[in-house]
């Protein structure tokens, strides 16, 4: 369809050629394009452009990404908002023609409200973006005679409604929120200060691009490079990764941790088949419990066994199946069954357990396995009445079967329920977590130096750890 619109919008230059120089261009074919020039300082060497099509053609994204909930994102009419914002004065006008799949309650079909709105005077509130969905070709010759360049009746105002309706198209969608976030937040990091990691797609740059026109990324002047690590000599030998979006946040890991693959490592679980490993480690836990080991090693959960390092910090998500129902469901109830052997193995005792939160943890493991399981397990509730999330499971579990593995929650919230669960596990760290869509309006200036500010105490409270479980294992026979 956009290649149809191409050349009826192709035709009509020919037969009318307007004032100065215009470009017609295909979203599908100059997708690319568009969005890879969309942060260039330089000027656009013509007049007008005409963009033919709206909606983002398919992209291919690692399997743990959905290209929808990014697609909508980055439509024609989100690529003439960021231009707009990015390049306030310049005088290229830009006209969108096509229909869109999206709603009226879209970002998109915000931003057209905006794009048709007139003043009293009937001149554009927002000048030099203009969209057609139907046009016939009266109206295109219309445009190309008589739309103002955009500095005519710059409106100030209006750049603020554009801002504020991308902005709020990004966050306020629940559906897909975890995945936009995550991609975003790992972008900004990788190409924080100290780190420079490289970028691994075309997408990640894209949205970059769209997010950079509505906040500014730069760090705040006299800034310098944040401290990632704790100060002093703390060498951290290995790390372990479990995260359903590994290939988008090892880059920043394995920065932050100085972990340069020679004396030291960042191990990603389930690197080539995420949803194979994370369904087989209930089992893998399980099979543990028949020979204990003197405290987990890399081996145990990444399944190389040349991996014989002990001492490593484990960062784990909680999220781990990214709207996966079905596995997220198969995965609790497998857990649930290892938390019950565990329980077994260790009926009088296990580490940080209290006697009442013993049997409070037995009749979680219990109540869980009741129901017949159709998506995830609902959150189970202890004698107390407390609810206790799913997705705080795997790190009690491992928690309790290895209590000196430091384990810092790599997630991107503070919720209460989330985190509450976790309080009286030594080893469990909450003082991290990713940077969210909803923090970034303030200025990533702002945000920056307190990831780096929780990120290190996290670190330090993990080396401290770590030192302790050296000193216990030295003191084993």
């Amino acid at each position: 369809m956009p290649t149809q619109i191409t050349n009826a919008i192709t035709s009509i230059l020919r037969d009318l050629p307007p004032p100065g120089k215009f470009e017609v261009y295909d979203y599908d074919r100059d997708f690319d394009k568009l969005w890879g020039n969309i942060l260039g300082t330089a000027a656009l060497p013509f007049d007008g452009l005409v963009i033919c099509g709206i909606d983002a053609p398919s992209r291919q994204l690692p399997e743990t990404l959905q290209w929808g909930p990014f697609a909508k994102h980055l439509s024609a009419i989100s690529w003439a908002a960021a231009r707009r914002l990015r390049h306030p004065d310049s005088p290229v006008r830009v006209l969108l023609v096509g229909d869109t799949e999206q709603g009226p309650e879209s970002a998109a079909g915000k931003l057209g409200v905006l794009y048709r709105a007139r003043s009293e005077s009937g001149s554009p509130l927002v000048p030099g973006i203009q969209w057609l969905q139907k046009p016939n070709r009266v109206e295109v010759e219309t445009w190309f005679k008589n739309v103002p360049a955009p500095n005519d009746e710059a409106n100030g105002a209006f750049d603020h409604l554009l801002r504020d309706t991308v902005w709020d198209g990004l966050t306020s969608n629940r559906e897909g929120h975890h995945s936009v976030s995550n991609v975003l937040g790992a972008l900004l990091l990788r190409k924080a200060p100290g780190i420079n990691a490289a970028v691994s797609s075309p997408l990640e740059e894209y949205f970059h691009a769209l997010v950079r026109s509505l906040i500014t990324t730069d760090v705040a002047p006299g800034g310098g490079i944040p401290d990632w690590k704790p100060s002093g000599d703390k060498a951290i030998p290995a790390a372990v990764l479990i995260d359903d979006m590994a290939e988008l946040w090892s880059p920043f890991l394995r920065g932050a941790l100085g972990l340069d693959g020679q004396s030291s490592h960042l191990h990603v679980f389930g690197e080539h088949d995420f949803r194979q490993a994370i369904l087989a480690l209930p089992t893998k836990l399980g099979s543990l419990l028949l020979v204990p080991p003197a405290g987990l090693s890399v081996a145990h959960l990444v399944g190389d066994r040349k991996l014989k390092a002990k001492d490593f910090i484990l960062f784990l998500d909680l999220r781990l199946f990214s709207g996966d129902e079905a596995a997220s469901g198969e995965f609790y109830e497998k857990m649930c069954r290892f938390g019950q052997k565990l329980i077994e193995k260790n009926d009088r005792w296990l580490p940080w357990l209290s006697a009442d939160e013993f049997l409070a943890l037995e009749e979680e493991l219990q109540a869980a396995q009741r129901p017949v399981i159709v998506a995830a397990p609902a959150d189970a509730v202890d004698k107390k009445g407390r609810a206790n999330p799913v997705e705080t499971l795997l790190p009690r579990l491992l928690s309790l079967l290895d209590p000196t593995l430091p384990i810092v929650i790599f997630s991107s919230t503070h919720r209460a329920e989330l985190t509450e669960p976790f309080k009286n596990y030594g080893n469990i760290i909450t003082c991290f977590r990713k940077p969210m869509l909803s923090e970034l309006h303030r200025g990533w200036k702002h945000v920056l130096p307190e990831v780096a500010d929780d990120f290190r105490r996290a670190v330090g409270q993990a080396i401290s750890i770590l030192k302790a479980r050296r000193l216990l294992r030295n003191l084993q026979p």
